[in-house]
């Protein structure tokens, strides 16, 4: 009696995990789907996906969003070694966290200071640190400052060498 109400336990056991895999839909994962399994091991797929929903929500069509994390590390690796990056977004709000967080990954070995335009002292940049570059996200460029490269729609680095370059961009 004591192994056949064990069996009945394993077997209940068994059916209900099958059904919740079916439930979250991890059942797509059992299946031969190669090109789902090789955007997942994508030492990038995390930070993609965070740039991707970031941007989206804030109009960017998903069609413009191709490898974004590539495209900013590619953008970082044009800067001299030494030096760190402000990122510079309108507010401080938690989506724009994210972003200042997900390009805070994408930059290491940099250090990265975050920099809301309605809270600069937030930023407590230090008048020795060296600045390599500006991201600006979802601030647009001052027009004196020159050299910008649009990484991303909504996102640009500026090469700098001078502490205080950020102030031209929360100045509006």
């Amino acid at each position: 009696m004591r192994r056949w109400l064990f069996a009945l336990f394993i077997l209940t056991f068994i059916g209900a995990g099958v059904d919740g895999w079916r439930l979250l839909n991890l059942d797509a994962y059992l299946r031969d789907e190669p090109a789902g399994l090789l955007r997942a091991l994508n030492p990038d797929a995390t930070s993609d996906a965070y740039i991707g929903d970031l941007l989206a929500a804030e109009g960017v069509p998903r069609e413009a969003i191709r490898s974004p994390s590539q495209s900013i590390r590619s953008a970082l690796a044009t800067l001299p070694r030494e030096g760190a990056v402000i990122v510079v977004v309108p507010h401080d709000v938690p989506k724009y966290n994210v972003m200042f967080l997900t390009l805070k990954h994408l930059s290491l070995p940099r250090y990265a200071y975050y920099l809301p335009c309605d809270n600069p002292a937030m930023a407590s940049i230090p008048s020795d640190e060296k600045i390599a570059a500006i991201i600006s996200y979802l601030v647009e460029p001052p027009t004196v400052v020159s050299g910008h490269w649009r990484v991303l729609p909504r996102l640009a680095l500026t090469a700098t060498s001078e502490a205080d370059a950020w102030k031209p961009y929360c100045s509006r």
